[in-house]
């Protein structure tokens, strides 16, 4: 494999899972505004803009990769924005954060699930709902990242960049997998859509989008058994109550004479 078809398929995943988790961040910042939750919508908002960072590295990774003179634009950016630090605070008070929500995405998700529990109306059926989404969110993330091989980031202090830590997907110790898979990437390689758009990064793409429907399919599984347990937690509650009304009134009954 070239070494730029090994960018796209390492960086390409990350760019469209990241394009799909941002604008749904947003839309819960701009719903939790709405309801006046406002430290919960700017968490989300905060996880958005992390996210959309992320994506725009592994861009600027891959568009380095492909394209020399790609990379020249992106340093010429990077220089740009370094300018503008220097010169306002806030601006740089605003980069610092979010690029320290980019490199830190899963925390910063838990603690807003935190606060999202804080704020909410029923805490205790919040809690459920939220510890079993997240829950079961990262296990279908991490299980799916294991099968697709999606790459890993790791923060290097030393030189304060991302680094990219390739790995192979489980599907491949599948005969059968591995022989579709391969399949699909080689009639991708040579085909166009509409005979002018190039098909070779839909398999990463296509990656990309299943880990998104992983991730977000294994947190609406968490909170719809978060939910079913709160509500057989009210029909126990429920029940009990009726039970014990029953019995008080049974004894408080007066007993009738016979005669």
């Amino acid at each position: 494999m070239s070494p730029n078809m090994k960018a796209l398929a390492l960086f390409t995943p990350v760019v469209a899972s990241n394009a799909v988790f941002a604008p749904r961040r947003i839309s819960r910042s701009v719903d939790a505004m709405e309801e006046d939750k406002h430290l919960y919508g700017i968490m989300n908002l905060d996880i958005a803009a992390g996210q959309t960072l992320k994506g725009i590295k592994a861009g600027s990774h891959l568009l380095a990769a492909e394209n020399g003179s790609a990379a020249d634009s992106i340093r010429k950016l990077n220089n740009n924005i370094k300018a503008l630090e220097s010169k306002s605070k806030l601006f740089k008070g605003a980069s610092s954060i979010v690029d320290f929500t980019s490199r830190n995405i899963n925390p910063i998700i838990y603690a807003t699930g935190g606060v999202k529990v804080f704020t909410a109306e029923k805490k205790d059926e919040a809690f459920t709902e939220e510890l079993l989404g997240i829950g079961l969110m990262r296990c279908g993330e991490e299980i799916t990242s294991d099968i697709l091989g999606m790459p890993s980031f790791k923060y290097n202090k030393a030189t304060k960049t991302m680094e990219s830590i390739r790995k192979d997907g489980l599907y491949k110790n599948n005969p059968f997998l591995k022989k579709q898979v391969k399949a699909f990437k080689d009639f991708c390689e040579t085909k166009e859509l509409f005979k002018k758009i190039s098909l070779k990064s839909a398999p990463p793409i296509v990656k990309g989008c299943l880990f998104v429907g992983a991730s977000i399919g294994s947190y609406k599984l968490g909170s719809a058994l978060g939910k079913s347990i709160n509500n057989i937690g009210k029909e126990n509650t429920a029940t009990s109550n009726l039970s014990e009304q029953a019995t008080n009134a049974t004894a408080s009954t007066p007993a009738t004479a016979n005669g």
